[in-house]
C-alpha cells in the first residue's frame, strides 16, 4: 500500500512505530509467571488491543484517494470476519469469546456506519457477515469448553 497511487506513509508509521512495539511488549509479557498464570484475561487484552489497532490501520489505509482499502470496499469488513473467525484460535472460555466477538462486531458496526456510507441494506448485509462470524466463533468456544468439561468429568 505505500508504494502505491498516493503511498500512505502514516500507515507505514503506524506499523513499524506503533504495532511492532505493542506487539513486542506483548510478547515480552506472555513469558512472566503472573501472567501465565492469568492467561485467559491476558489474551483477552490481546484480543481487544488487536482489534483496536487493526481497526487504526484500516482507517489510515483507507483515507487515501485512490485505495482499495476505502470502505466502500469492504476490505475492512473482511478483515473484521477474519479477526473473529482467528478467535477460537485463542483457546478462551465461552465467556471471553463471547465478550470479544460482541466488541468486534460493535467496533465493526460502528466502523461501517461512520465511514461506509453504504445503503441500509448493504450495511445490514456486511454487519450480518461480521455477526454470523462472530457467532460462529463463540459456538466453537462452546463446544470446545463443552467437550473438554466432558472428558474431565468422564475421567
Amino acid at each position: 500500500d505505500a508504494l502505491g497511487p498516493g503511498g500512505s506513509v502514516a500507515a507505514t508509521r503506524l506499523r513499524f512505530l506503533v504495532i511492532c512495539p505493542v506487539l513486542l511488549v506483548f510478547y515480552q509479557l506472555s513469558s512472566l509467571n503472573w501472567v501465565k498464570a492469568r492467561w485467559e484475561a491476558f489474551l483477552s487484552l490481546f484480543a481487544f488491543v488487536s482489534l483496536g489497532l487493526t481497526l487504526q490501520l484500516i482507517l489510515q489505509l483507507e483515507t487515501r484517494e485512490r485505495s482499495v482499502f476505502q470502505a466502500v470496499h469492504n476490505y475492512g469488513s473482511i478483515i473484521f470476519m477474519l479477526v473473529t473467525a482467528f478467535l477460537p484460535l485463542l483457546q478462551l472460555r465461552t465467556l471471553h469469546s463471547v465478550v470479544i466477538a460482541i466488541a468486534a462486531v460493535a467496533v465493526h458496526g460502528y466502523y461501517t456506519i461512520v465511514f461506509a456510507r453504504h445503503e441500509p441494506h448493504m450495511l445490514y448485509m456486511v454487519n450480518l457477515f461480521v455477526g454470523t462470524s462472530a457467532l460462529v466463533a463463540c459456538c466453537t468456544a462452546y463446544w470446545r469448553e463443552r467437550s473438554h468439561r466432558k472428558a474431565f468429568a468422564s475421567r
